[in-house]
């Protein structure tokens, strides 16, 4: 189920991008912050938590190793992550979407065994398939290209969730648990930030999207102190 829910998410992301392109595109930055929200609540009332529970001081140690590798994978992916989509030539877009398809691996890798990490991964997906089908149209690159590239980046986090089956990954969950919330809060820091703009202020919609996105996060930290 979770393999068919990480692909899914891609698809509605891509189906948004087919058949409502117009439509959708003014509300992107609204989704983008509503899961930045999302994002950042689950990393700190639930990630974060176990990491240290589990790890103890050591956690830190990786939640910095995840910040640190989430900057590298930007650098390559040119920020696509938080809502950057520049053009794409024929050497970047190959860059590009071999970032995306690190970054989703990372992402499939705790979604399989922690269903919180799984619904922060799934509302993530949505904008970013929607934004890397529409640029791939505004770049009209042939269709061959456009379906390979979303099949590569829909096949990415499902095998992060494969390779979580396996031994090595096992062994070593609580560190790679703690690296995915170093990556997430970098990219849900920077979501927030982006959303404010140059003028620091955010606009009215923005802010109830950031405020449900948090109260979304929430939901599992309010259950645990009611039980």
């Amino acid at each position: 189920m979770v393999y068919l829910l990480l692909v899914a998410s891609v698809l509605v992301g891509a189906a948004l991008a087919f058949s409502f392109q117009a439509k959708f595109q003014p509300h992107l930055n609204t989704l983008l912050t509503l899961s930045g929200g999302f994002l950042l609540a689950v990393t700190l009332s639930e990630m974060l938590p176990e990491s240290y529970v589990s790890m103890g001081k050591q956690a830190a140690f990786w939640v910095v190793v995840g910040w640190l590798i989430q900057i590298v994978i930007e650098s390559f992916s040119q920020g696509f992550e938080h809502g950057h989509a520049a053009h794409f030539t024929d050497q970047n877009r190959r860059i590009v979407i071999t970032a995306l398809f690190v970054h989703a691996i990372f992402d499939g890798i705790p979604a399989r065994s922690h269903p919180y990490f799984l619904y922060a991964v799934l509302l993530h997906k949505i904008p970013i398939s929607f934004m890397l089908v529409g640029l791939l149209m505004r770049e009209r690159v042939s269709k061959m290209q456009l379906f390979l590239s979303l099949g590569v980046f829909a096949a990415a986090a499902p095998l992060g969730a494969y390779l979580d089956t396996l031994y090595w990954f096992v062994k070593n969950q609580r560190a790679i648990l703690a690296t995915a919330s170093g990556a997430f809060l970098q990219i849900s820091a920077t979501i927030l930030l982006e959303s404010t703009g140059k003028h620091h202020q955010i606009k009215r919609v923005k802010a109830i999207a950031l405020l449900i996105g948090l109260s979304l996060g929430l939901i599992g930290l309010w259950h645990g102190a009611a039980d």
